[in-house]
């Protein structure tokens, strides 16, 4: 009879199925190494990043909490960091959640109650400012609105919008449209208007089928290419 995985072993598994991209079963995987063994703390957030990867945001947000709720207490009586890290590594996933869902005043109390955990963490100060810029634009909660209105980008496509500038997550263009005034009514105001769209949209950029991520810290700037199966020897990078 086959001996049974540890909750370490599945864990480990589900870091490998999330470097080769395939969430699901990574999640499947984190899911059973917290059943074997509930004291792995890095798992709670590992899990809550492979649901925002697969843009299951609410789930995530659910794990995110969940580790909160248990690393809380062991972050007060542990006398070392590591519960804390993970602990401010849930808060970073729960915030992150809550920002696709529109949630963008629940995010922002999120990173900044993160950011009290380590307080030179330059990534949670960033996504501050993107919360401060969306609550400017839509207001401390988008996630009511129809949702043709507020449907969120996902997280790789707003981060490959976002590759060349520091402004927050790019929206839909339909959330641009809060105030109530709709398409139809613009062009029947301006006839030119239809004309003028139809151009732009005729001149825009294809979106690229291959995804990217990126992030940045004060000194470097971090992407990933998102090309599964490449043999090592065909890869090169230049700059």
């Amino acid at each position: 009879m086959a001996k049974a995985e540890t909750g370490a072993e599945l864990y480990k598994k589900g870091n490998e199925s999330f470097v080769s991209e395939d969430y699901d079963r990574a999640i499947d995987l984190y899911t059973s190494a917290l059943a074997q063994d509930p004291s792995l703390l890095e798992v709670y957030a590992a899990k809550s990043q492979a649901l925002i990867r697969s843009e299951r945001y609410d789930a995530a947000k659910t794990e995110a909490n969940r580790g909160i709720d248990i690393l809380r207490g062991l972050a007060a009586n542990e006398a070392d960091s590591r519960a804390s890290d993970e602990l401010k590594k849930c808060m970073q996933r729960s915030g992150v959640a809550s920002f696709y869902l529109g949630k963008y005043k629940e995010a922002k109390n999120t990173f900044c109650e993160a950011k009290k955990l380590e307080e030179s963490d330059k990534g949670i100060t960033q996504w501050i400012t993107w919360c401060d810029e969306k609550i400017s634009r839509f207001g401390d909660d988008a996630s009511k609105i129809s949702s043709s209105a507020s449907q969120q980008p996902s997280a790789a496509d707003a981060n490959q919008q976002n590759a060349d500038t520091k402004s927050a997550p790019a929206v839909s263009i339909s959330e641009l449209n809060l105030s109530g005034e709709t398409q139809a009514a613009k062009t029947a105001s301006n006839p030119s208007a239809s004309a003028e769209s139809q151009s732009a949209a005729n001149q825009e950029m294809p979106v690229p089928k291959i995804k990217h991520d990126w992030y940045q810290t004060e000194t470097h700037v971090i992407v990933e290419v998102r090309i599964k199966k490449l043999d090592p020897k065909d890869v090169k990078v230049e700059f």
